[in-house]
C-alpha cells in the first residue's frame, strides 16, 4: 500500500462519544513463522512490527454498528478531515473511499487486534491489500484511563458478548490465546527472543482499571457471504481464487467462515494473477499462520494451497465448530 495513505494519529467522534478521542499509531504484534513442511513454529527476529509513519492525521465520525464478534465490534465511519484543527492540511491525500470502517477491540482483546493488524500489513507487503482484502490505514491505541473515563460505546449493547455453554468464560483480565502462544518454550524465548518475543504484546494482559482502546481503520466491504451466494458457481470460483492468492504468499487463514468473507469494497484493485477485480474479500486475520521461502518451496505451497481449499465449504466453514 502507498505510504502516503498511512496515518500517525486518529481522532474518533460520534453521537455516542461526547468528547473526541485521539489515538496514536501503535506497534502491531508479529507472528512466529509456521513451517508447513515440518509443522513447527519459529520465532523470527526479522519479522518486525509494521513501520509507523511520522505524519498524517485522520479524523473519523463513527456511524452505525455493522458487525461484531468475540474480539471486536465494527462501525461504519465517515471521513471528516486529514489534519488536526489549526494545522495546515498535509499534501497526503485522503482515502478514496467515501466511507471507511473502524474495528474496535473489546477491552480484553487488544492483543488479538494487534496480531490482526500485523497480518494486514503483511498483505500489503505481498501486494494483496486492496485486492483480496480491504485496505488497512493503521492500528491505533489510546489509554482511556488518564481522564478517569472509559470509551462510551463499550457500555452499549453493541459490546455485550454472548458466550455459549460450550465456550470458555470471557475473562476481562486475559485475551484469547493465539495460534503461536504455546509454540515455543519459555526458556528458548528468553535465550533468543524473536520479534514476537520482544514485543510488549507477547505478555500483555488487560487491566480493567486501566483500559486500552485499540482500533484498526480499513476500507468498508459489503455484505457477508451466504448460502444463497454459495449457490452461484461464479462466487465459488472467486473465493477459491482469493484463497489461491493468499496461499501464494505462504499464508493460511485459519478461520475461514462466511462472516469472514465480504463483498469487495468499491476501491478494490485488479488482481494481476487472475486478471480480474475480485468480487469478494477475506477479512479477520488474527488466527492466520504464515510461512516463508526457506526449505522446500514447492511442498510448502502445495500444502498451504490444499489446506486452504479444504477449509472452504467444510463443516467448520458453515458452522464455526469442529464438532
Amino acid at each position: 500500500m502507498d505510504s502516503t495513505m498511512m496515518f500517525s494519529s486518529l481522532t474518533l467522534t460520534g453521537d455516542n462519544i461526547p468528547k473526541p478521542i485521539t489515538l496514536s499509531r501503535q506497534d502491531d504484534f508479529p507472528s512466529c513463522q509456521f513451517n508447513f513442511t515440518r509443522s513447527v513454529y519459529r520465532d523470527r527476529p526479522d519479522w518486525e512490527p509494521s513501520p509507523r509513519p511520522e505524519h498524517g492525521h485522520l479524523s473519523l465520525r463513527l456511524g452505525k454498528r455493522i458487525a461484531g464478534g468475540r474480539s471486536a465490534v465494527v462501525y461504519a465511519a465517515e471521513i471528516l478531515t486529514e489534519s488536526k484543527p489549526g494545522e495546515i492540511p498535509p499534501s497526503d491525500p485522503l482515502p478514496s473511499e467515501r466511507e471507511l470502517c473502524v474495528k474496535i477491540a473489546r477491552p480484553n482483546r487488544c492483543r488479538t487486534l494487534a496480531r490482526e493488524a500485523w497480518f494486514c500489513d503483511q498483505l500489503s507487503l505481498g501486494q494483496l491489500q486492496g485486492i483480496i482484502a480491504p485496505r488497512a490505514y493503521g492500528f491505533f491505541t489510546a489509554d482511556v484511563s488518564r481522564d478517569h473515563q472509559t470509551f462510551p460505546p463499550w457500555g452499549s449493547k453493541d459490546f455485550q458478548l454472548k458466550i455459549s455453554d460450550e465456550d470458555s468464560q470471557d475473562d476481562p483480565t486475559r485475551d484469547d490465546p493465539l495460534p503461536d502462544d504455546e509454540s515455543l518454550g519459555e526458556a528458548r524465548c528468553r535465550k533468543r527472543p524473536g520479534a514476537r518475543g520482544r514485543s510488549p504484546w507477547c505478555h500483555w494482559r488487560p487491566d480493567p482499571n486501566s483500559p486500552l482502546l485499540a482500533v484498526i481503520v480499513m476500507s468498508r466491504g459489503g455484505a457477508t457471504y451466504t448460502r444463497k451466494d454459495d449457490a452461484d458457481q461464479a462466487n465459488q470460483t472467486d473465493i477459491r481464487a482469493i484463497l489461491d492468492d493468499l496461499s501464494d504468499i505462504y499464508m493460511w487463514h485459519g478461520d475461514l467462515r462466511p462472516n469472514n468473507l465480504v463483498r469487495a469494497p468499491a476501491s478494490t484493485l485488479p488482481c494481476s494473477k487472475h486478471g480480474c477485480v475480485h468480487k469478494w474479500n477475506i477479512i479477520d486475520f488474527a488466527w492466520t499462520t504464515a510461512d516463508d521461502t526457506d526449505g522446500d518451496i514447492d511442498v510448502k505451497l502445495r500444502t498451504i494451497h490444499n489446506l486452504q481449499l479444504v477449509c472452504y465449504r467444510n463443516h467448520y466453514f458453515w458452522t464455526g465448530s469442529t464438532t
